[in-house]
This record gives C-alpha cells, structure tokens and sequence, in this order.
C-alpha cells in the first residue's frame, strides 16, 4: 500500500500537473481548429462534444452551418447524424437558408427519417427520395407514422414546419396524404385557421398586415419561407409556388438588383389572382452567396393565431410570451412593409446591391 500511495503522490505531484492556464489555452485551440474545420462530416460530432463542454462559440457556429447547409448539400451522413432535438431547433429558426418552399423542408424531413429508421440503408443521395416515396408507400397504414411507438421520437423536427403554407398546394397535401407521416389530428386545426384567413381576404376584411413593428413578434414563427439558386449574375424572373391567397408575387433579378411586383393583369397566373387596389405585406431579406431566401406574411395574424410549440407536443399553445418571441426576431434583418395598387404599380423597396452577394 506504501508502494503504490508513493507511486500516485509522485504522478501527481505539482511538478508533473498542467496549469489550469495552460489547459484554457488548449481549448481555445480545439475551439479554433473545430470552428475552421467544420463541414457535413464534422458538424454533428462538433456540436454534440460543444454542448458536453460549454463551448458555445462552437455549438453556434454549428447550428449556423447546419441552418445555411442542410438543405442545400443533402449529405446523407449528414442526415443521419442530425438528432431530432437539434433538428427541430434547426427547421423552427427564422434564419434557415430555404430553397424553394416549405414543402421542401418536409421533404427534407421525410429522407431524415427513413435514414433514421432504416439505418443500414446503402444507396445514393439520388436513390434516396426514391426510396423514403417507396418506404412509405409501403408502410402506409390507418395510423399514421408520428403517432406511433416507432415514429413518435422523431415528432419535433416535424413539429417544428409550417404546415401552414404546406396545405396551400394540392399536390403537397395529396403527398401529405399518400405519405401518412403527419397525424391529421395536427392538420385539421390549421386547416380551419387558414380557411378563416382566406375568407377574411376574399371577402375584403383583410388587406395584409399593415404595421411592421405590431407583428414583428410573430413574423419569425409564421411567414412563408422561400429560396431560389442563381448559378451566375443574369435576368431572372419567377414566382414561388402555392397559393398566396390571391397575391400573385412576381420576383425578378437583373444587374444585381432584386424586385418584387405584384402581377394582377400583365403574367399569366394558374390560379386565382385578387384585384383589391391595395394589399400589404412585410417581407424579410436574407444574405447568402448565391442564393436568394426571403420571407413574406401576406396575411394579418389575428390575435387568436395559435403556434405549435415542441415543450406540449400534440398540444395547440396559445399562451406564448410575445415579448420573448419579439426578442428572437429583433436580433434578425428588419421587416420591411411592402404596398401596391391594384394595377401592378409598386412601391416595394429594393434590395440593393450591398444587400446580395452572387459570385
């Protein structure tokens, strides 16, 4: 016992120990060298050793790559990996780089979780959407997936879309259906909400949402999320898909400059257009190499407008705080208000050259 009490003093003796300086030093490195290194198959390790120690410059810088990246690389590593808790976190921020619509983050989830639920699954990033359509096809039965023992872990990132703007196209809610992934019990109050606001601005009680600052505290939680690649500078001109409740917006991109103009008689439109004389709505910017995403609310939240939250799943939660949402989205780009006439005049601010980096 001697021997072995003389052999631990004299390992552990002060001579021998690493200052408390020099080991704060070492982390600041791992720190350095993890947030320069990070890429598809770094970050999910990255962000869970960060959360273990408390290195919030990297648990941050994390989830900023992940929010910029996931659903541009696709990488099916990196969809496996990603834990639905940081996930949810990922597809609920207000600062997602979308491309296209909404419907593509669900079908973002949808291939997360085949590969969560079918582990050992071996094929390409191109077989992949091909074999979670097939997947589910197959396993589609009366309940559906979420509300069962086998789907139920996966709930919050699902619980985290809009599925708001999902149910406006027919073909996404036929894909809803035929999947079976989400409960109707999580679709019928959405549609009833949404069937309200398109009767109030069909039926001229809504004309959009007219004050920035007074739904600055729900923008971050219920605008339509959109996104666009430009692969080179050039004149572009497009609209997003879905019904945007008569508003037609058409988005143009030429000599750097991006702007937005309602089509009411000039483009041709598949679906219904309004001719109200004049409609509002607020719209956000965001800034990313290569990639055009914004933000619209069209509509005026009413004041009952209640928000899926993960803390009660299955529960609708009308009791939120304002005031902590309306923190969260004043750290982001400003709302902008947007107004035109019924004739496709605008007055719609541009965004500006400084405003989009295209390469």
């Amino acid at each position: 016992m001697h021997h072995l009490h003389s052999n631990v003093s004299s390992e552990f003796s002060p001579e021998s120990r690493v200052s408390e300086g020099a080991i704060e030093g070492l982390i600041q490195q791992c720190v350095g060298v993890m947030v320069e290194t990070v890429s598809a198959k770094t970050v999910c390790v990255y962000h869970m050793a960060s959360v273990m120690y408390g290195q919030m410059t990297v648990t941050q810088v994390c989830r900023s790559w992940i929010q910029n990246n996931v659903m541009l690389c696709q990488d099916i590593e990196l969809l496996r990996d990603l834990d639905p808790d940081l996930l949810a976190e990922v597809i609920r921020s207000p600062d997602l780089v979308v491309m296209q619509v909404e419907m593509d983050i669900y079908t973002v989830l949808k291939k997360w979780l085949f590969l969560k639920l079918n582990p050992e699954w071996t094929g390409s990033v191109k077989d992949l959407i091909n074999g979670a359509d097939s997947f589910f096809k197959d396993n589609n039965k009366n309940t559906e997936l979420l509300d069962t023992t086998q789907g139920q872990p996966f709930n919050k990132p699902f619980r985290s879309l809009r599925l708001c703007h999902v149910i406006y196209d027919l073909l996404s809610v036929t894909i809803l259906e035929e999947d079976n992934i989400i409960p109707k019990a999580w679709l019928l109050p959405i549609y009833r909400s949404q069937w309200l606001q398109m009767l109030q601005i069909e039926q001229g009680f809504d004309r959009g949402p007219c004050k920035p600052k007074k739904y600055e505290s729900v923008f971050s939680e219920l605008a339509l999320r959109c996104g666009r690649v430009l692969h080179k500078d050039g004149h572009y001109c497009w609209r997003w898909t879905g019904y945007n409740f008569g508003f037609d917006l058409l988005v143009s991109f030429t000599s750097r400059l991006i702007l937005i103009k309602r089509n009411t008689l000039s483009q041709e439109c598949r679906g219904a257009v309004g001719m109200q004389n004049r409609r509002h709505m607020l719209y956000k910017k965001a800034e990313f190499p290569l990639y055009i995403t914004a933000s619209f609310l069209i509509y005026t939240p009413r004041e009952e407008t209640k928000i899926y939250h993960d803390s009660e799943p299955g529960v609708l939660d009308s009791s939120t705080s304002r005031s902590n949402v309306a923190q969260e989205s004043s750290s982001g780009s400003d709302l902008f208000e947007g107004q035109e006439d019924g004739l496709g005049n605008n007055d719609l601010s541009l965004y500006h050259q400084q405003d989009l980096i295209v390469s």
